[in-house]
């Protein structure tokens, strides 16, 4: 009985020396000082020596209107450099709650910007997509640089709830339409 005191009385503090030592400091998500919340960097690409990135250039979005994206590409090399930016934009529709499957994305814009930046040179190359923006759907950009590709950006569009359809009446045990 002696023996098996001990054996517990070790294990007690040995326990209680590995999570004084190993718990970790910052487990509060309140007053974090990581910064402001809601802000995410957007996803980096970094190919053919220089550091690419889309961001979204507004934070809502309203059915019918066109997306404002910003391209950043910054060289981090010391000599010239040309590359081709491809974007891709492709839309997913609000899914049915009656469905079992999810809406497959279709692709509803594209396109290709070629730059030459100099040793060390930056540049943000506004972009305004020609695609309308569906109401309910969440959108993603995709950037291509040479063989690499990243999901660089995404946002969902605003859409009002639809109320459901009115039933039509029943009177004397036969609908009445809307109009009679």
């Amino acid at each position: 009985m002696k023996d098996m005191a001990i054996a517990a009385g070790v294990a007690v503090a040995t326990m209680t020396l590995t999570l004084m030592l190993f718990w970790p400091a910052g487990l509060s998500a309140v007053d974090s000082p990581k910064g402001p919340a809601g802000i995410l960097n957007s996803p980096t690409l970094a190919a053919e020596g220089c550091r690419v990135s889309v961001r979204s250039a507004q934070e809502k979005y309203k059915p019918d209107g066109l997306a404002n994206l910003e391209l950043t590409v910054v060289n981090t090399t010391d000599k010239t450099v040309t590359l081709t930016a491809s974007l891709r934009m492709s839309a997913t529709a609000k899914a049915s709650p009656m469905s079992r499957m999810m809406p497959a994305a279709r692709e509803i814009w594209h396109g290709e910007f070629p730059l030459t930046l100099e040793p060390g040179q930056s540049c943000v190359v506004p972009i305004l997509p020609q695609a309308k923006l569906t109401a309910g759907s969440t959108v993603s950009v995709s950037l291509t640089v040479g063989k690499e590709t990243i999901q660089a950006a995404g946002f969902a569009v605003d859409g009002a709830e639809k109320a459901p359809p009115k039933v039509p009446s029943v009177k004397g045990g036969a609908a009445q339409s809307p109009g009679k």
